[in-house]
């Protein structure tokens, strides 16, 4: 049955997804590129040809200086949406079919710490105030789960399973639900920042509250927002004497590359970090280089 409305082809696109968080990225792009072609109803959408779709492709990479891996991301959100509008013979043909992508590097662009730069990242949260017990905790979980910033902000008190030695993520990338090895460290450094969070505070979260609160004015004491953990992670590798560029990525490269490091498999690593294909782990690992090269030097010689 023909739909009446953009609104309506938009809604019913989505909820065709199944992960919560890849509706979100995908209505996000949707947004996007439907305001940049001032696409307003379901006939002006009808007229979106794939000269329309290499503009905004180029818009996002040249004017907006987007990465090429985001713009990818961006231009397959519309590419689903096209082909899904297809298959419901609301159009005759896709636009994006053509559209070439960018090729993204297969090693990882944002540069990883190393284990010291961790390590005096944490060392710069022990100043004994409650910021600094919440920066460590959130520093400690962000390396030992592997977290992004967004599944961070998210966790709620419900979520860490201790008896169980697990944390449960919700709403990720690549699943609504998934559980991952809960360590130690991670308990203690929330239960230490938790408990002071209540002493100074008063905050004794439940089940459904939060776990990682924020202390600015406006909203002191309520969900922390991703992009301030993101403010978070910048300020206490400035304390650290980190001078070049780092962010809650870096962390979570970290994380990746010394698992790698210290003996586990691409597939565990992959299991730890909730990605859905093996190809975007390698990215992390910085030894297939020097794997490549002892490869090389293990050919014999050849008399020239």
């Amino acid at each position: 049955m023909a739909r009446q409305s953009l609104k309506e082809c938009v809604d019913d696109y989505l909820l065709d997804k199944a992960a919560k968080e890849t509706r979100r990225a995908y209505d996000r792009a949707l947004r996007q590129f439907l305001g940049f072609m001032n696409v307003a109803t379901f006939e002006d959408l009808k007229g979106v040809d794939r000269g329309a779709l290499t503009r905004f492709r180029n818009h996002l990479r040249d004017e907006l200086g987007r990465s090429p891996a985001y713009t990818n991301r961006q231009m397959c959100a519309l590419s689903g949406f096209f082909k899904w509008l297809l298959s419901e013979q609301e159009i005759t043909a896709n636009p994006c079919e053509f559209v070439r992508r960018y090729k993204v590097e297969d090693e990882s662009r944002t540069e990883g710490l190393a284990e010291t730069e961790i390590q005096a990242m944490v060392e710069a949260t022990k100043d004994g105030t409650l910021r600094g017990l919440r920066d460590r905790a959130i520093l400690v979980t962000l390396y030992y789960e592997g977290l992004r910033r967004g599944s961070l902000a998210r966790l709620e008190m419900r979520d860490l399973r201790t008896h169980r030695q697990v944390l449960a993520l919700r709403n990720t990338k690549t699943s609504d639900y998934k559980e991952i090895p809960l360590r130690p460290e991670t308990v203690k450094a929330i239960d230490d920042y938790l408990t002071v969070l209540s002493t100074e505070m008063g905050i004794a979260p439940g089940e459904r509250d939060p776990i990682f609160v924020s202390f600015s004015d406006r909203s002191r004491g309520k969900r922390i927002s991703p992009n301030a953990v993101l403010q978070i992670v910048k300020a206490r590798a400035r304390q650290a004497g980190i001078s070049r560029r780092v962010v809650a990525h870096s962390v979570r490269h970290a994380t990746a590359t010394h698992a790698l490091d210290h003996g586990a498999s691409i597939e565990e690593v992959a299991e730890l970090l909730t990605h859905a294909d093996l190809g975007s782990t390698r990215r992390y690992d910085r030894k297939r280089k020097s794997r490549s090269q002892a490869a090389a030097a293990a050919l014999p010689h050849l008399a020239l």
